[in-house]
This record gives C-alpha cells, structure tokens and sequence, in this order.
C-alpha cells in the first residue's frame, strides 16, 4: 500500500502522510482534513515515523458511550532518511510533485470529487 506526502500546491504548506490503495482513497483521506482538489502528493518510497528513544506512555481515558482518546507525543518522533528529503524539498516545484487535479485530468482514477467539508 503506497504512503504519500500531500502539500497544498498554492503554499506548498504540509498537510500530512497519508497510506492509501489508491488515489479516490487518497482524496476521500485528504478530503476529513483540506480540499483534495487545491493539493498536490508525493508518492514517497518505504520508510517510517518512529522514535528512537524509550516509548512513552499514552494514556487512553475512556468515558462510557465515547470513543477511546490518547494525545501521541509527535514533539519526540523523527522520520527515516528516506522520507526526510521529501519533507525537506516540500517547498520545491521541481521533482516528483503531482497535482490531484489537473484540467486534464479532473479527477483521479474515475472518482467524482464530493464538496469539502467545511
């Protein structure tokens, strides 16, 4: 299952690694968080988030009828090397970035875009 690196294409601000089957999944995940349809991806090769010091306990609080919560100390992960250069060239134009739309392909794989959620 490929693991990509979204961006908004106009700021290239980072939205998040997303791991999906194909690109309709890749919109419908990117789609709970920013409009698929302003946003280019990377298709990153293997690596990982982890962190290379002792884990750190999550406590999970659950009230009856909630879903279980847990903050994640993401302040102590680090990425492999393999995917920290496409982190670091994020704000490039050159390289593998790849518009989820484009004029002629107005959407990816066959999938009708739905309106963003606001």
């Amino acid at each position: 299952m490929p693991a990509y690196l979204v961006r908004v294409a106009e700021t290239h601000d980072l939205i998040g690694f997303f791991v999906a089957d194909d690109l309709g999944q890749l919109v419908d995940l990117i789609d709970e968080c920013a409009d698929p349809s302003e946003c280019d991806y990377l298709e990153l090769p293997s690596g990982a988030i982890y962190w290379d010091k002792p884990a750190v306990a999550v406590p999970i609080e659950v009230d009856e009828g909630d879903e279980p919560k847990a903050e994640i100390p993401w302040s102590g992960a680090d990425v492999s090397w393999s995917w920290s250069e496409a982190i670091y060239s994020i704000g490039d134009d050159e390289g593998e970035w790849v518009p989820l739309f484009t004029e002629e392909r107005e959407t990816p794989g066959g999938v009708v875009p739905l309106r963003p959620r606001r």
